[in-house]
């Protein structure tokens, strides 16, 4: 195996990671809107509204920043605002919907620039195959989520603490992906090595 094709396979392995972590808080925040308040279709209706927002004021940032910086900025502050929500009373509702929302929505920027990034930095012939990885992973972190739940009988803020940790870990690994803005797309494993 040569240089080029293990620093692809770690580069595989880190959006694997990656996408199976931003799942994980992307579903833990859906799911459990109840925790936020009464009114959890009000919610359905502003988290779903902020989502496509997010979604394309992330295509702008990434112009701008770059995919790893801006990766980096809304998976950190995914994992800062629901581990602040966590510890926020529950009486102050509008402050924990406020954080929530921040959380949704720039974990759904994260999605979109993450995927950017993963289609620029694989090349073409693998594309389809690293593709179905990131899919599965993500259905792993779907799944996971909803699970985590189960964990409130030994400590009410553990689930909301582990959504929040993944997001900012997942941020720490974004910095060994190599940086694709302004690049032209690979399209063999050879344009890898060469690069």
């Amino acid at each position: 195996m040569s240089i080029g094709s293990k620093s692809y396979s770690l580069c595989l392995s880190s959006f694997v990671h990656y996408r199976f972590a931003s799942t994980i808080p992307f579903f833990g925040i859906f799911i459990n809107l109840q925790h936020f308040g009464s009114n959890i279709f009000l919610f359905q209706v502003i988290f779903g509204a902020l989502t496509a927002l997010a979604r394309c004021l992330a295509l702008l940032v990434l112009n701008y920043m770059g995919r790893r910086p801006t990766q980096m900025l809304f998976m950190f502050l995914v994992g800062l605002s629901i581990l602040t929500n966590t510890f926020v009373p529950q009486e102050m509702q509008t402050l924990r919907v406020t954080l929530a929302s921040v959380g949704i929505s720039c974990v759904a920027a994260s999605i979109t620039s993450y995927s950017v990034h993963c289609n620029e930095l694989i090349p073409t012939l693998l594309r389809a195959k690293a593709l179905g990885l990131d899919v599965m992973a993500s259905r792993c972190g779907s799944a996971l989520a909803p699970l985590l739940m189960t964990l409130v009988v030994y400590l009410p803020t553990l689930p909301w603490i582990i959504y929040g940790v993944c997001p900012i870990i997942a941020s720490l690994v974004v910095p060994f992906q190599p940086e694709t803005r302004n690049l032209p797309l690979l399209d063999t494993i050879q344009d890898v090595e060469n690069k």
